[in-house]
């Protein structure tokens, strides 16, 4: 059976990503390797932890609340089986 699921909202980790990939393409316009973002985005990370993780969640708390209504008509795919339902292969006892 195929049911919809909802897609999960943002972190306050993708969040920060998002802007801090914005800022680092304008201070380093050449640069192609998503690997050093991502290394320099972590790092900025760490340092900014404890002075702005309280504002990212905020923003990712408001973003949940947007995305509610988004995830509503973007629904992920999901192919898996009923839960709660029991196996129809039955073993039997011989």
């Amino acid at each position: 059976m195929q049911f919809y699921k909802p897609k999960r909202p943002a972190s306050a980790f993708s969040v920060f990503m998002e802007e801090f990939k914005k800022q680092y393409k304008k201070k380093h316009p050449n640069n192609k390797s998503v690997a050093a973002v991502g290394k320099a985005g972590a790092g900025e990370w760490k340092v900014e932890y404890e002075k702005s993780m309280k504002a990212y969640i905020e923003r990712q708390a408001e973003g949940t609340k947007t995305d509610e209504e988004e995830s509503k008509n973007s629904m992920s795919k999901v192919n898996s089986e009923d839960e709660g339902e029991e196996s129809s292969v039955e073993e039997d006892d011989e």
